[in-house]
């Protein structure tokens, strides 16, 4: 069944597009009209043409004989090797989905995949604002949390980097739900160790990263994907 739409998209890349501008004039209109006969008598990028069609001749504004080797210059069209039994051949769009296909589903599942993110941003600042590792600070008179979110001597330096670095700008409620030494510990083990050089490397790319993508922010969550993603330290 044909997708028989009113409309195709003639995208403001084809403007730019070497293997189109290489065409003459005359080619570039026979590839916009391929695209249009395609969208209204094809299936998902896919038509059935006869090589001496009239109607195809004009549409394509070449004599009928010479329909085929006219389509058969054109970009990301492919034609098929063997006629069927009524004397038709199949003629395909490459990248078809991904330029004529309506872009509304693809747009709500942006949508959607933003607003499940600034979700989890919430719950996470939610969850740093309940149980904060500030408490021990504020109660030192509660022994064993200050023992919990004491760092150990020898892991000093990972107090000082997360307390000094510039390369990555934290909040202070993202800064201070990184000062928890069982969060470290526990994503040293999943990473087979974290070293200050490592860190740095993937500060430094993550800082990149984020100044490209303000809207993201370096919560324990993604901090945590972002180094098990990145591996053991080499």
């Amino acid at each position: 069944m044909a997708d028989q739409q009113e409309w195709a998209k003639l995208w403001f890349a084809a403007l730019s597009d070497e293997e189109v501008l290489s065409l003459p004039p005359a080619k570039r209109w026979a590839w916009a009209a391929m695209i249009a006969y395609t969208k209204k008598h094809g299936t998902n990028g896919t038509v059935m043409i006869r090589p001496d069609s009239d109607f195809l001749a004009v549409a394509l504004g070449v004599p009928k004989e010479q329909v085929l080797s006219t389509i058969n210059g054109l970009p990301n069209l492919q034609i098929g090797d063997a006629k069927s039994e009524h004397g038709l051949i199949a003629c395909s769009f490459t990248n078809w989905y991904k330029y004529q296909v309506d872009s509304t589903h693809a747009e709500r599942q942006k949508r959607a995949r933003y607003k499940r993110r600034e979700e989890e941003r919430r719950r996470e600042e939610k969850r740093i604002n309940t149980i904060s590792p500030m408490t021990a600070k504020n109660k030192p008179e509660d022994h064993n949390n200050s023992l919990k979110l004491a760092f150990q001597e020898e892991d000093a330096w990972l107090k000082d980097f997360l307390s000094t670095q510039q390369l990555v700008s934290f909040r202070e409620i993202e800064l201070t739900a990184l000062l928890d030494p069982k969060f470290w510990e526990k994503l040293a083990i999943a990473c087979h160790g974290i070293d200050r050089d490592f860190l740095e490397s993937q500060f430094a790319k993550m800082g990149l990263w984020l100044m490209r993508n303000p809207k993201r922010r370096p919560t324990r969550r993604f901090i945590s994907n972002w180094i098990c993603k990145a591996g053991e330290p080499q």
